[in-house]
């Protein structure tokens, strides 16, 4: 395989690499997120958080994806990046491991915007509690 074609290959296999840590990323959260939104009293909130989940991660991937460039700050020209293969790798793995980065932050986000999901359930709890009703059965 020439080094075109190796540059070419590696961006795409890179991109699906970050897609595929978006994806994994959802998925892992996906269970929890749903319990969580589902206990909440205002229900149309849990539903617009649980559809944006997938959305944000696997777009904060490819965002993390894509603002790796290969010409860098020393502004290398096409030739001199497509004739260093050790160069397109490390680009790419440089692009997987901004996606990691990215993903880790918006979970983290994803974190305490449950947190506040949490907090409202335990209120709805507690005012449920003192006033008698039971509307949880």
């Amino acid at each position: 395989m020439g080094n075109e074609s190796f540059l070419v290959v590696s961006y795409f296999a890179g991109g699906v690499a970050c897609l595929f840590v978006g994806l994994t990323a959802s998925l892992w959260m996906r269970r929890p997120v749903h319990q969580i939104t589902g206990a909440m009293p205002h229900k149309p909130w849990g539903s617009i958080l649980l559809k944006s989940l997938p959305a944000t991660l696997i777009l904060l991937a490819l965002a993390a994806f894509l603002s790796v460039s290969y010409t860098g700050c020393d502004k290398r020209p096409y030739d001199s990046i497509v004739a260093d293969r050790s160069y397109m790798i490390a680009r790419n793995l440089e692009q997987i491991s901004s996606a990691l980065s990215w993903v880790v932050a918006g979970v983290l986000v994803w974190g305490v915007i449950i947190l506040f999901g949490l907090l409202a359930i335990r209120r709805e709890h507690k005012q449920i509690g003192s006033s008698g009703i039971n509307r949880l059965q």
